[in-house]
């Protein structure tokens, strides 16, 4: 298994993804991902994780959701939570859950990512305010825009504090300036400022944010 994914990631590296999934799928041939077992090793858990990836690439979120959880359980159990292994199958398990429409699943996701990246990298890591950034537009998406705004401005002014002139930035204020400007057009009847500074830290320590209108 460890050859099949050495080639699979090769054939991904030269845009074969075809190749790919076919070595991936020969190798993972006998395996159930919907099997309460995880995997025994690394490779075939990794490969699991690939698999999923570029199924939910060719546009088949539903076939790659049993293998990202599948390698999701079977990797944070050989490797631990916080290891790169477990926590990229956790973005893409994550992925999948918000294209398949499982907005709640694809949050506790995104909750258990920021988790993990502060552990590994630090609160103010790129990966733990992408991260928080993603969980602000599936919150949004699922009609929580509340918290969604002000976990965005936070994640916002962070970035912005942590990495001025990084190239995300001014993404970041633009997604945060729609969800305003979105939240108006539709008239949700919002405090003025519920994502304004003052407002933020009362937000996050209070556990005010959790109740959106």
């Amino acid at each position: 298994m460890a050859q099949r994914l050495t080639y699979a990631r090769t054939r991904v590296e030269h845009g074969d993804h075809a190749r790919a999934i076919e070595a991936l799928q020969t190798g993972l041939l006998h395996t159930d991902p919907t099997d309460d077992l995880p995997a025994l090793d690394v490779a075939t858990a990794n490969a699991a994780a690939l698999l999923a990836e570029l199924t939910l690439t060719n546009d088949d979120p539903s076939a790659a959701l049993p293998w990202a959880r599948w390698a999701c359980r079977s990797l944070r159990r050989l490797r631990g939570g916080t290891s790169p292994e477990a926590r990229a199958a956790l973005k893409v398990l994550a992925t999948v859950y918000r294209r398949t429409g499982k907005l709640p699943e694809a949050a506790d996701c995104y909750r258990d990512l920021i988790r993990h990246h502060t552990l590994a990298d630090g609160p103010r890591a790129l990966p733990t305010l992408a991260a928080q950034a993603i969980l602000a537009l599936v919150l949004y998406q699922d009609g929580r825009c509340v918290q969604a705004r002000q976990l965005l401005a936070r994640a916002t002014a962070e970035h912005r504090a942590a990495y001025p002139g990084h190239r995300d930035g001014p993404r970041l204020r633009q997604e945060l300036t729609r969800m305003r400007a979105t939240c108006v057009d539709q008239r949700h009847g919002h405090p003025d400022g519920v994502d304004d500074p003052p407002h933020l830290a009362a937000a996050f320590t209070d556990g005010s944010s959790n109740h959106d209108s």
